[in-house]
């Protein structure tokens, strides 16, 4: 681990981006308000940008072992949530 004036768990997650899958609730905590933004400016509709925001965490823990490290988790997280967007516009299409 490098050492420095960051922290150790900044200076961690930088080396390998997978190790902040460890806790979960510290990576929904921290990218919910970013994802949650996102889906509202997409959609315009607060009660179906919260529960894609559940969703896509869902998505992301399940999918969590797949996670390669070859982006950062922000990146991850906002794909799963632009596939979101799109399944739901889409979805709307056909009502």
């Amino acid at each position: 681990m490098k050492t420095g004036t960051t922290s150790g768990l900044i200076a961690l997650r930088m080396e390998n981006p997978a190790l902040e899958f460890e806790n979960f609730d510290h990576v929904v905590k921290h990218y919910r308000p970013r994802v949650l933004r996102f889906l509202v400016a997409s959609l315009g509709d607060m009660d179906v940008a919260e529960s894609l925001t559940q969703d896509c965490f869902w998505n992301a823990y399940k999918s969590r072992g797949t996670f390669r490290g070859e982006c950062s988790v922000n990146t991850w997280l906002m794909r799963f949530a632009v596939n979101l967007v799109r399944n739901h516009v889409r979805s709307r299409l056909f009502q």
